[in-house]
Parts: structure tokens; C-alpha cells; sequence
């Protein structure tokens, strides 16, 4: 017997099915860290020799001081110095709030960031 997924419209049909949904989306909302405060990008001087540009996806290692801890760059921009200066960036700067488990303790959580840099 081949088993799919159920459709949205199966699922209202069962109200408790959807309250256990929607229960399990608000604690994982719950549990991710809240997004950055505003920093302030550094252009690295040879991206702006070159006019380079490009996005930037980042995974982030939030400490439970809220600081990144680690930075691994899953997506390039296809220049290193703007990758770098990501990284870099959000490590000096970036402050999160961090995650807490199902008891409010703190926790280390990873966040995916994207930085776009852009040459105005």
C-alpha cells in the first residue's frame, strides 16, 4: 500500500490533525534565533577595485551568548573577499538573540543567512 502526503484540504477536514500542526510550527518558530540586528558591511577594497558583486549564503552557529560562533559559507558569490567579508562581519558584529529548548534553557541553534552586496 503506497502511503502520500496528505493535502492541506485533508488536513482541515480534521481539526485536531491541523491544531497539532500548527502547535508544531510554532515551536520550532519558537526555537530558532531571532535575526541579526542591523550591522554595518565593510566593502572589501578589492571587491570594490573589481566592481564585484554578488549574494552571499551563509549557515550560522549561534552561541548561547547569542555571538556567531561559526560561519560556513554554503553559497559563494563567486569572490572570495566578498565571502570572506560575510563571515567575518557577522562574526565582529551580529548579536542574536538566542534559542531557548523546551524547558527556556539556552541553546546553541544554527541560522541561515543571506548578505547581498551590491555596489550602488
Amino acid at each position: 500500500m503506497q502511503r502520500t502526503l496528505a493535502s492541506i484540504t485533508d488536513i482541515e477536514k480534521h481539526p485536531r490533525t491541523m491544531s497539532i500542526l500548527l502547535a508544531a510550527i510554532a515551536l520550532i518558530a519558537a526555537q530558532a534565533p531571532a535575526p541579526p540586528q542591523a550591522m554595518t558591511e565593510e566593502y572589501p577594497s578589492d571587491a570594490l577595485r573589481e566592481g564585484a558583486q554578488g549574494l552571499v549564503r551563509v549557515n550560522l552557529r549561534i552561541g548561547t551568548n547569542g555571538r556567531v560562533k561559526g560561519c560556513k559559507v554554503i553559497k559563494s558569490s563567486g569572490h572570495r573577499s566578498l565571502d570572506l567579508a560575510t563571515c567575518r562581519n557577522l562574526q565582529a558584529r551580529a548579536r542574536f538573540t538566542p534559542a531557548t529548548d523546551d524547558a527556556g534553557n539556552l541553546i546553541e541553534n544554527d541560522y541561515e543567512y543571506e548578505m547581498n552586496w551590491r555596489l550602488k
